[in-house]
């Protein structure tokens, strides 16, 4: 395990990266890379997006992680950019 450069380094050979976790949504963001995300179990990836980031172009928070899977895939294979739906946190 080679840690944060390893990670980068995969993060780097991708168009589209799909991610639930918060090290690879702001690597994404970082490399200037479009991303899909769905939230992980402790709301912080959502919570960043939410207070950094929110109006970035490259940032697209899903609902789920097969819905972020989808929408990369969709995003990879060039077809028009998909707007993830909107759900809202229970507050």
């Amino acid at each position: 395990y080679d840690g944060a450069g390893t990670q980068a380094a995969v993060v780097a050979r991708g168009e589209v990266v799909a991610t639930n976790r918060l090290h690879g949504y702001i690597l994404s963001l970082l490399m200037g890379i479009p991303h899909y995300f769905a939230d992980n179990s402790y709301g912080k990836v959502r919570s960043f997006h939410e207070a950094w980031t929110r109006e970035c172009a490259i940032s697209h928070a899903c609902g789920s992680e097969s819905e972020a899977l989808r929408l990369a895939a969709s995003a990879l294979r060039g077809a028009p950019p998909a707007m993830p739906q909107v759900h809202e946190r229970a507050t």
